[in-house]
């Protein structure tokens, strides 16, 4: 929301202001139509910052976008439409609305169709997490946020328009960008489609006035400008990917080049009649081969980028891209003719192209679920600062550095070395031993016990759904694709909320749920593990006891559980070689949670109190010698 006038209290006036803020309306409540002026009472929220490094820092996301504050609305009552200038703007994001409408009310399934939306007009909201996951973990996930990719297609759609309509040359690449700043900006601007939509703006201006076009030029132009209309850009995951994957492209273009023509030297040497030019003359050998080398530079360009805000290393994404491009590229094609079907009366052929369509995304959605697999994905964790750096600097030098023979094999050397440390899960640091998670509102927190490293780490319950988020989020950047047990306590939410979240994020091998809660969701979400080749397991909480035996539920875990009213105690023991961890979690009715964890001759408890605001925590045990020559044992919590 665009900011005009704000007051403390009704019996003040009213002060003008400027600022954009995010308008968070209660659950339940309609969100108003674009261009609405409105009136809200409500708080002032600051956002809240990332729960640890290398968290998504939900904070600085918003502050890049110049938003600082939060406000959430108690009441909104709406004064009137937007006025002047922004019927433009209201009207633009209408016919995004009507375009929506017309492209999936016919032919399409609704998963389809929600993933059709987000690949083309950028409506991102319908898209699970389970599929996120999916398409984050193979390499795929800009397909679905709008970016270079879409704007180049749709580039390529808008000239073949002109194109047929006769359109003369110089005029057809002047109002090229008129089309293309329409699409951009109806789909959100995002910096990467921006970048484009700037470069192919440079380059038909170039072309309509008969001037050759210096692309690297074009992209020092367009991330100027975005910079210097939003500096903070810059601190952009989006801006960071978009330009270094581009300027790489470009600077190694010239190779490739020369690769592809080395490689399809002898096709020259055949009359063009006497060509077999692929399947139905469509996709060229040559332009397959250019495909698959351009994936390649990409995916070396970003892998540093992947590795440090992802934690992941995604071998398979080369070839998971070049298979996914070629069929996004059909599927655009249809694009047009589902638009101009389904503002027809006629129903048939607008249902046989949604089909063509829905077939086209249930196969990106396959590639994209067989790349999110071991070892075309592989979960790495985050690397150390100084070795990425040295990766994009040895990159830098092979790319854009002086022809010295001798330094170039210094970087190619030193960018192989930083490469085979990021593959390799080189992070400087050892992970925590035993962790907390809790998304707030007094929920039981999540506990992993990640010690050692060398065995998959033990979740106990999920810490409600931003508490998974965080979770899966910790699990990653610290190497951890796999999770040994995930044990669930209960149905209260922060025991089982966003444990949907947590079985698409991380591969877990053994779910365990109490026997009395297997009803409801948690039975639908044991189905959904069970098909996809996990283990289940069940316990018993003991009413009234005040102990219970532990007992084995599979692997190197004994589990035992007590229940009296709204106190609950969960206990465990993980047995492995030559040391046991123990960790009991006892929650009160007053919403206090007590862990105390024991590992050999070392315990320590710790009471966390009420939960009331998102937490992570670290619990350590130090020893060291006494006096005595005993042990004395320090607990912490971070």
């Amino acid at each position: 929301m665009d900011v005009s006038a704000f007051r403390w209290s009704s019996e003040e006036e009213w002060t003008p202001s400027a600022g954009r803020l995010l308008l968070q309306i209660r659950a339940g409540g309609m969100p108003p139509p674009y261009g609405t002026v409105v009136e809200a009472e409500g708080t002032f929220l600051r956002p809240r910052p990332a729960l640890f490094p290398g968290a998504f820092d939900y904070r600085t996301y918003l502050w890049t976008q110049g938003i600082r504050h939060i406000f959430h609305a108690s009441a909104v009552r709406r004064l009137h439409m937007a006025r002047g200038w922004r019927r433009a703007v209201v009207g633009v994001y209408r016919a995004r609305d009507f375009l929506a409408h017309s492209l999936v009310r016919r032919g399409l399934s609704e998963g389809p169709a929600r993933a059709l939306l987000a690949l083309t007009l950028g409506y991102r909201q319908g898209v699970d997490a389970e599929a996120r996951a999916r398409l984050l973990r193979s390499g795929t996930v800009h397909l679905f946020a709008i970016s270079g990719l879409h704007v180049g297609m749709v580039c390529a759609l808008i000239v073949w328009t002109l194109r047929l309509l006769r359109v003369p040359f110089r005029v057809r690449w002047a109002i090229v960008p008129v089309f293309l700043g329409a699409y951009v900006f109806m789909t959100g601007g995002r910096p990467s489609a921006v970048r484009a939509w700037l470069m192919l703006s440079v380059w038909s201006a170039s072309k309509a006035v008969h001037r050759p076009p210096v692309p690297m030029n074009a992209v020092a132009l367009s991330a100027w400008l975005l910079l210097v209309f939003r500096p903070l850009s810059l601190l952009q995951m989006g801006f960071q990917f978009s330009f270094t994957i581009v300027v790489a492209l470009l600077a190694a273009w010239p190779l490739l080049s020369k690769i592809s023509g080395w490689a399809a030297e002898r096709r020259g040497w055949v009359p063009r009649r006497a060509r077999a030019e692929g399947i139905l003359g469509l996709f060229p050998g040559r332009r397959v081969g250019e495909v698959f080398l351009a994936s390649l530079v990409a995916w070396l360009a970003s892998t540093g980028l992947v590795a440090w805000y992802n934690g992941l290393f995604i071998p398979g994404a080369v070839l998971t891209n070049t298979a996914v491009a070629g069929i996004a590229f059909v599927g655009v094609l249809f694009i047009w003719p589902k638009l101009l079907l389904g503002l027809l009366p006629f129903a048939s052929a607008d249902v046989l192209v949604g089909r063509l369509l829905e077939v086209i995304v249930r196969a990106v959605e396959l590639l994209a679920e067989l790349g999110s697999k071991e070892p075309l994905s592989l979960t790495v964790g985050r690397p150390a600062l100084w070795a990425v750096a040295l990766y994009y600097g040895s990159l830098a030098l092979l790319l854009f550095g002086p022809s010295v023979k001798r330094l170039r094999v210094a970087a190619g050397i030193a960018a192989c070395g930083a490469f085979a440390l990021m593959a390799g899960g080189f992070r400087g640091t050892d992970g925590a031993e035993v962790t907390l998670f809790s998304g707030g509102d007094g929920a039981t927190p999540s506990l992993v016990l990640s010690a050692p490293s060398s065995v998959p780490p033990l979740v106990v319950n999920t810490g409600g759904r931003n508490g998974a988020r965080a979770l899966v989020s910790w699990l990653g950047l610290n190497g951890h694709g796999h999770v040994e047990q995930l044990v669930v306590s209960g149905r209260e939410w922060g025991e089982c909320g966003g444990v949907d979240h947590v079985l698409a994020g991380v591969q877990v091998r053994t779910l365990v749920l109490p026997a009395e809660a297997m009803d409801g969701t948690l039975r639908t979400l044991a189905v959904r593990h069970l098909a996809n080749g996990g283990r289940l397991r069940t316990f018993t909480m003991d009413d009234g006891a005040s102990s219970a035996p532990l007992h084995s539920v599979g692997g190197n875990l004994l589990l035992g559980g007590t229940s009296r009213g709204k106190d609950r105690t969960l206990c465990l023991r993980r047995d492995l070689p030559g040391q046991k961890s123990t960790v009991s979690c006892r929650r009160s009715r007053t919403g206090k949670t007590v862990v105390t964890w024991s590992r050999g001759v070392a315990s320590t408890t710790t009471n966390l109190g009420a939960l009331w605001r998102p937490t992570m925590g670290v619990l350590r045990l130090a020893e060291r010698p006494s006096r005595s020559g005993g042990l004395r044992v320090r607990s912490r919590v971070e």
